[in-house]
């Protein structure tokens, strides 16, 4: 899911992966910025692409 591509400059676009658990399923969560453009991009579930630095 792709967000939008305006941020505040305190908003770190480093790519960030947590764990959520709800209801004892877990899955994991990155939220990243793409290149060229900053869209700020929520990945969730199990298969994970490359993000690049």
């Amino acid at each position: 899911m792709h967000i939008g591509s305006k941020r505040d400059g305190s908003v770190s676009g480093a790519a960030a992966t947590l764990i959520a658990d709800g209801g004892g399923q877990a899955r994991a969560v990155t939220l990243c910025t793409t290149t060229p453009h900053g869209n700020l991009t929520l990945a969730i579930g199990e298969r994970k692409h490359g993000v690049l630095p």
